[in-house]
């Protein structure tokens, strides 16, 4: 049987020698994968495989939370947001703020608010708010 590994560098000699030992072929393109870790096995997917299940993506300082619609809690990772808009933008999302962006598929309703700006409800109830600075943005976006 041949496995693909996933897994950090601190164990991988360690977990390579165990399955060699119990006669398990270490290969790239083996029939099962073994992961220690599945965030570092998300961020290595261009793009993210499941990506219409993407509600929206915000940040909190550092950290990328990515909100599913088929999950309750978000995917916590480190990326940088705008390395998100860009690999996303041709797949239906777009930069409402500084620290959000939204898959139109899954936005319920849009009201304008006062001062250039929209309020969003998503299908997941979530309330998102497009500012003054990305209000222009996201009207060419949808062609309001």
């Amino acid at each position: 049987m041949k496995i693909k590994l996933d897994c950090s560098k601190k164990y991988i000699n360690d977990v390579t020698e165990k399955f060699t030992k119990a006669g398990i072929q270490i290969d790239d393109n083996g029939v099962l994968m073994i992961v220690d870790n599945p965030m570092h096995s998300f961020r290595k997917k261009e793009p993210f495989d499941d990506y219409k299940s993407i509600i929206f993506i915000e940040s909190y300082g550092n950290k990328i939370h990515i909100h599913q619609s088929h999950e309750e809690d978000p995917i916590i990772i480190n990326e940088k947001l705008y390395e998100l808009e860009d690999r996303y933008k041709e797949h239906g999302f777009v930069r409402v703020n500084k620290s959000q962006i939204v898959n139109i598929r899954f936005i319920k309703d849009i009201d304008p608010w006062i001062g250039q700006k929209y309020i969003l409800t998503m299908n997941n109830k979530n309330t998102i708010y497009v500012n003054r600075t990305y209000y222009q943005n996201f009207k060419l976006y949808l062609n309001l």
